[in-house]
């Protein structure tokens, strides 16, 4: 089984690669595969962010932004029996 590389060791990576250290010597001081570093580059580029971004799961949502404006308004009506 494969241990999960922590957010630090991509950074530092990064960082190394970043200043002037090709992937492989950068990969190898801060402790992380090359494809590792090859991808937190590439999810960094696409997101802002080595984790990358997250995925949407389940049924989308009926609520647009209009609707979701008109539940949060204060005084809603209340029907007297």
């Amino acid at each position: 089984m494969f241990e999960k590389v922590s957010r630090k060791k991509k950074q530092e990576a990064l960082l190394l690669n970043a200043h002037g250290m090709t992937e492989k010597e950068a990969a190898q001081v801060s402790g992380v595969a090359e494809r590792t570093l090859r991808r937190a580059k590439e999810k960094f580029r696409k997101f802002g962010n080595v984790e990358g971004g997250s995925k949407k799961r389940g049924r989308p949502s009926i609520w647009t932004p209009a609707f979701k404006d008109v539940t949060h308004l204060p005084g809603r009506m209340a029907i007297d029996m």
